[in-house]
């Protein structure tokens, strides 16, 4: 027992003075200490001017009363805060950038995003209101602007039109898109025109889309196209506006916008002058007078023209009084015929000038006045008549009223070649052959006495022979 005992403590010893040795050995080296760890949270203070429920970086938080505040716990970086009223109707947010310990604050305000919801609910009840009072009120505001209108009042009418356009009155942007096509208490201008015919035409007020097509017609405030007056017409006169009804008939015997179709000017023009439209009488009386679109018929010719003259058509006028200068669907009576033309001419119908300007010419009808002539030719040349031109520029050629002046006959003689009056060819010709008022150029009257000579103009072909 006791040598047991003996062997264990000496066990004991060995041990301890290994211990003590390894002890010893570090003693003799650097001491090692724990390296504290970086602090990367700080605290969070949000605050809200109204009571909010709050979010951070899209988590829910919960409740904070009106002026009171909320803390979290957040990691160094970008943060966002998102509050909302209690009732969800106003939100706001702010983002932090989190970069140092201790408290970071974020206040919320609330309040001046409810100040301005409310504001732009106000703003828009208020418009609202305006909107639906010039709506109720719109078919007033267009019956008083007619009332204007019609008492040539127009630059009252005009606002009054304006509102009941916008309240959505399709007569208001009608009457105030004539106001622009006309110049009517407010600066011409076509493409205001079209904007509000346009409005009205959809809308459904026909003479609106009748005026649109006028725009289009002439290429006033847009591009020319005859196609979309053709349509815009149609529609007019297929709902039972008669003008639009006449003006689709000049489309039809033009062949403007579409085909050429004389029957369907004849059919169209009876329907307007049946209607009572007595410019469309004036047209079809044209139509039986050429025997274009159905049979030659002078004597319903002048029972049309006599309609339209009676009614104040002034074209109706001019025309009959060629007929009964030619004695024409009657007997002939220069002294009928020379009242009517000076009726048509005095109301500015340009062919009732040059028809006139011709009796004075021939001195058949009125004593023979190549002075009163020529004014006569010259303000129907100025309106459009080519025939006009043709008979003035004749005048200076042979020196008839004035002095002969080749120089004035020239353009004159131009002018009606290039609208079609073929005698007026072989007249410019006979310049440019010579070199009267013109550079001589042969090739030039060869091009004109053959393009006369082609139209039926006998003494035309006479003297392109000649010249060749």
């Amino acid at each position: 027992m006791k040598r047991w005992r003996i062997t264990d403590w000496a066990l004991a010893a060995l041990m301890a003075a290994v211990a003590l040795q390894t002890m010893a050995q570090q003693d003799e080296g650097p001491i090692l200490k724990p390296k504290p760890r970086p602090v990367t949270a700080a605290t969070l203070l949000v605050m809200c001017d109204l009571a909010c429920n709050w979010k951070l970086d899209g988590e829910a938080k919960g409740h904070i009363d009106a002026g009171g505040a909320a803390k979290a716990r957040v990691e160094f970086g970008q943060h966002i805060v998102v509050a909302a009223t209690e009732d969800g109707a106003d939100q706001a947010q702010q983002s932090s950038e989190i970069k140092a310990s201790g408290q970071a604050v974020i206040a919320i305000e609330l309040k001046p995003v409810r100040a301005a919801r409310l504001h732009a609910q106000q703003t828009a009840q208020e418009e609202a209101a305006r909107v639906q009072d010039v709506h109720d009120h719109a078919g007033e505001r267009s019956n008083e602007g007619q009332a204007l209108y019609d008492l040539k009042r127009y630059e009252e009418a005009r606002p009054l039109f304006q509102k009941a356009c916008d309240g959505g009155n399709m007569s208001g942007c009608g009457n105030l898109g004539n106001l622009y096509y006309f110049g009517q208490g407010v600066g011409q201008d076509y493409g205001q025109a079209r904007t509000f015919l346009q409005k009205a035409c959809d809308g459904g007020i026909i003479a609106g889309c009748n005026n649109l097509g006028n725009l289009y017609y002439n290429g006033q405030g847009g591009a020319q196209d005859y196609y979309q007056a053709r349509t815009l017409y149609m529609k007019s006169c297929d709902a039972g506006y008669m003008p639009a009804c006449s003006f689709l008939g000049t489309l039809q015997y033009s062949g403007q916008g579409g085909a050429q179709d004389y029957y369907q000017a004849r059919q169209l023009y009876t329907k307007a002058c049946d209607s009572g439209y007595m410019s469309a009488c004036s047209f079809l009386g044209t139509l039986y007078y050429s025997g274009q679109g159905g049979p030659q018929d002078y004597s319903q010719a002048r029972t049309l023209y006599e309609k339209a003259c009676e009614a104040g058509e002034m074209s109706g006028c001019g025309g009959l009084g060629s007929l009964y200068y030619n004695g024409q669907g009657g007997p002939q009576d220069y002294s009928q015929a020379r009242q009517l033309y000076t009726k048509a001419c005095d109301g500015g119908n340009v062919s009732g000038c040059s028809g006139l300007g011709a009796m004075y010419d021939t001195g058949q009808g009125a004593p023979k006045d190549y002075v009163k002539a020529r004014s006569l030719y010259q303000k129907a040349c100025d309106g459009g008549d080519f025939s006009a031109c043709a008979s003035l520029g004749w005048l200076y050629f042979k020196g008839r009223g004035g002095p002969k002046d080749y120089s004035q006959a020239h353009p004159l003689l131009e002018k009606a070649c290039s609208g079609g009056n073929l005698t007026a060819c072989n007249n410019l010709a006979w310049l440019y052959e010579h070199g009267d008022g013109v550079a001589q150029d042969k090739a030039q009257a060869r091009s004109l006495y053959l393009r006369a000579c082609d139209g039926g103009i006998k003494y035309a072909c006479d003297n392109l022979r000649r010249l060749r």
